[in-house]
């Protein structure tokens, strides 16, 4: 997914309308979002969030205190590329005379030709975001948009957990459930047709050596099947393992390129210092020539 703009209003702390043009910002490859405490940062994420999957990144759940106090009503607009695809999510609510949150606008629109509304309803616009980006909210907000202090939660995912989500982020559905399910199926329908053989053997009496060997053959053909399915099993273990070991790698890069980019800043602020330092000595040598003249 690559962002192309955000617009926000009424959300928390962004009160006016404020549109952020990503286009400008990744033209350097990469951006920050830095702030005092308060500032809004989170928001920016909250509202990503928002806009795709109707609710937020740091709850589960959407409440009337997302609105600006000062304000009535808030909303979204994010727009975005997909699959070499142009996509617009539109949501908008405001607070009820019961105090309560109401949606008024929910729209998905594919903006890559001609404007195509895709959904406009709430349920048939999540069902159409999940379905497209491939991750449920959870996902999203450990792998896409992590809120702030859950980095470690994405990590102390048990296994169950992990897998799950790395066949939905690496889209291994194929290698996962499917493969297993068709493993499963097809060593259940191998011990159905040894099951049946075996009947037909014991009701044969005294069968010649030809259907004696040709029942032989069939057993171990069988058999032979499901040991090949066990080793394609073993193949989508090693699939899952590599994957783990990637994201491994992703997050150790990441920490080298945060202690290299400490290490900049501290020797550009040393240097800094240390030519202040020069300067001031100079003017001092040189402040009672100044005088005397």
């Amino acid at each position: 997914m690559r962002p192309i703009s955000l617009s926000i209003s009424g959300l928390h702390s962004f009160r006016e309308k404020v549109t952020i043009d990503f286009n400008a910002l990744c033209e350097g490859g990469v951006f920050g979002i830095f702030g005092p405490t308060g500032s809004g940062k989170s928001t920016i994420l909250d509202a990503m969030t928002f806009a795709l999957y109707g609710k937020m990144g740091r709850n589960s759940a959407v409440g009337v205190s997302m609105i600006n106090q000062a304000e009535k009503e808030a909303s979204v607009s994010y727009t975005f590329q997909i699959g070499g695809r142009t996509y617009l999510a539109e949501r908008k609510v405001k607070r009820s005379n019961e105090d309560k949150l109401q949606t008024s606008r929910s729209r998905f629109v594919d903006l890559t030709e001609e404007p195509v509304v895709l959904a406009d309803k709430v349920g048939d616009m999540n069902d159409y975001v999940q379905e497209l980006i491939g991750l449920q909210l959870s996902d999203f907000t450990r792998a896409v948009v992590l809120p702030q202090n859950k980095f470690s939660e994405f990590l102390q995912l048990k296994g169950t957990d992990r897998r799950v989500m790395l066949q939905r982020l690496f889209n291994l559905h194929k290698y996962g459930d499917e493969l297993n399910d068709k493993v499963r199926e097809g060593i259940q329908a191998h011990k159905q047709e040894i099951l049946m053989i075996e009947r037909e053997q014991q009701g044969m009496g005294d069968a010649s050596k030809q259907a004696l060997e040709e029942v032989r053959q069939q057993a171990e053909k069988a058999g032979h099947d499901v040991k090949k399915e066990s080793q394609n099993n073993e193949e989508l273990d090693r699939q899952f393992k590599k994957a783990e070991s990637l994201i491994s790698l992703q997050r150790e890069k990441e920490e080298m390129e945060k202690e290299r980019t400490k290490f900049v800043e501290e020797k550009q602020s040393l240097q800094e210092s240390v030519e202040k330092k020069q300067i001031h000595e100079l003017v001092v040598l040189v402040q009672p020539f100044f005088r005397n003249a």
